[in-house]
């Protein structure tokens, strides 16, 4: 697993605002290599959650709903 790189843009990898960094968390979480480093990332995730609103927390659900329903 030495070679495993997440798919992020560099640009995707340096979040502006806490919906960035929400969507980069999950999207770590849900791609990480081990489960250790999943649950790190769905930590930040939780903790970034509460910083937002339910209605911004779902639509970064729904973004990445997507974005896996066409992968």
């Amino acid at each position: 697993m030495a070679d495993w790189k997440p798919a992020l843009t560099p640009e995707q990898a340096k979040p502006q605002n806490d919906i960035e960094a929400l969507t980069l968390a999950l999207r770590l979480a849900v791609s990480a290599p081990t489960d250790e480093q999943s649950a790190k990332a769905l930590k930040l995730a939780n903790e970034l959650s509460s910083r937002l609103t339910k209605e911004q927390v779902d639509a970064v659900k729904t973004e990445l709903e997507v974005e896996m329903a066409d992968d």
